[in-house]
């Protein structure tokens, strides 16, 4: 999967460059012209390294990863909250790249929980039919995701958010209980009349 080079590093660098793509996100410009570095790195080239699906607070981490819901969380502190029509952008946007489900994956971003302020039903079935579109390519995936307990694992067991926006469509917690996987997920969506 190709994934933009600034989304790869030390915690600290990542979280320096994920602040800047926010600050010109407020200017007004999309995320994808955000980015300084156009650059994109193929996490299967790779040998080390993990697809981190949690905002940590250890910014200790002196090894380089794909720090990928550092983005959220500058957009977060760029505008107080992820209810705002620049963070729906962001989202719209980035539900079109292989990558970018992996931006909202923690639900302790809240992108895809409702707020006092915001109900974003519309936000999880965009975010379900991007992950469909996507679920192969994370299953086909080398690098190891990193769940917001610091566990390693797949993309189905890291990935916070989508059981969360699950739950909150109604999915019953027994079956949230069982192991996700492409095909587990698309029955669930059928079953949701997605």
């Amino acid at each position: 999967m190709l994934v933009p080079v600034a989304l790869y590093g030390r915690y600290t660098d990542v979280r320096s460059r994920m602040r800047k793509v926010a600050e010109k996100v407020a200017a007004g410009k999309g995320v994808g012209e955000s980015f300084t570095d156009r650059r994109t790195l193929e996490t299967e080239t790779l040998s080390s390294g993990y697809l981190n699906l949690f905002t940590h607070p250890d910014i200790s981490i002196a090894q380089s990863h794909f720090h990928l819901t550092l983005l959220p969380a500058a957009l977060h502190e760029r505008f107080g909250s992820v209810d705002g029509p620049e963070c729906d952008a962001v989202f719209a946007e980035l539900m079109a790249l292989p990558w970018g489900p992996l931006v909202f994956a923690d639900e302790k971003d809240g992108f895809l929980a409702d707020s006092l302020v915001a109900e974003h039903g519309d936000r999880r079935r965009r975010y379900f039919a991007a992950v469909r579109s996507f679920a192969r390519g994370y299953e086909r995936e080398s690098l190891p995701f990193v769940d917001n307990r610091g566990r390693a694992g797949s993309f189905w067991e890291a990935n916070t958010a989508l059981r969360a926006a699950l739950r909150a469509e109604g999915v019953s917690a027994a079956d949230l209980a069982r192991p996700l996987s492409a095909v587990r997920f698309e029955s669930i969506c059928r079953t949701l009349g997605l």
